[in-house]
C-alpha cells in the first residue's frame, strides 16, 4: 500500500482499532511522497506515521519502505533514484509501472496530490522510467510517486479533509481543468 504525507496521515491513527483484522506482516507500506529529511526529523512522513499508527500496528521495520537523507545522500534526486530502485525491487509491475494494491491520496486546497503541484513540470511526466520524482517546490525538497504510478494502482482513494478543499474539489468534479499540469487529480 502507499499512503501520503500531510493531513491524511492523521486519519490512519484509527487503524489501530483494526489491528487484529489484517495480517500486517504481509503489508509493505510505501509513502506517496515524503520530505527529504532524516527519518528522525519530526517533520518526516515516517516520523509522523510512527506516532499516528505504525507503533500501534507493530509493522515490522523491513516492511516500511522509506528513504531518508543521510550523510551519504547528495540531494533529493539521489533519494528519488534510490526510492525508485527500492520500489521496483519490491512492487510487481503492470503496464511497465509498479502496481500498488492500494493507493491512498490526499488533495491540497490548490489541487495538488502527493507532491505533484499544479502548473509545474512534475505532473506532466509520463514516461514509465520515472517512477519517483524529485520536487523542489518547498524547502526541504521532497520526492513523490509520478502520476502514472498513482493511476496504475489497483485501488485508488482520494481523501479530502477540510472546507478549504471545496473549491478545488468542485473544480475537479466539474472538469473545469484542461490537463494534469493544471490540476494533477485530473
Amino acid at each position: 500500500i502507499a499512503v501520503p504525507g500531510g493531513s491524511v496521515l492523521k486519519l490512519l491513527a484509527g487503524l489501530s482499532k483494526f489491528k487484529a483484522d489484517l495480517d500486517w506482516s504481509k503489508v509493505h507500506l510505501f509513502y506517496v511522497n515524503h520530505k527529504c529529511v532524516s527519518n528522525t526529523d519530526p517533520t518526516s512522513t515516517y516520523f509522523k506515521s510512527k506516532g499516528y499508527f505504525l507503533n500501534e500496528l507493530e509493522i515490522k521495520a523491513f516492511s516500511i519502505i522509506t528513504e531518508e537523507m543521510t550523510s551519504e545522500t547528495s540531494g533529493h534526486s539521489s533519494i528519488a533514484h534510490s526510492y525508485q530502485r527500492t520500489i521496483k525491487s519490491v512492487v510487481p509491475e503492470q503496464n511497465h509501472l509498479p502496481i500498488f494494491d492500494y493507493m491512498l491520496l490526499g488533495m491540497g486546497k490548490d489541487g495538488h496530490i502527493g507532491s505533484l503541484y499544479p502548473n509545474r513540470k512534475e505532473p506532466l511526466v509520463t514516461d514509465v522510467q520515472s517512477v519517483v520524482l524529485p520536487v523542489d517546490k518547498k524547502s526541504p525538497a521532497s520526492v513523490t510517486l509520478s502520476l502514472p504510478v498513482m493511476n496504475n494502482a489497483r485501488n485508488v482513494r482520494i481523501v479530502l479533509m477540510g472546507e478549504d478543499k471545496g473549491e478545488a474539489a468542485l473544480k475537479g468534479l466539474l472538469r473545469k481543468v484542461s490537463s494534469a499540469a493544471e490540476f494533477p487529480v485530473c
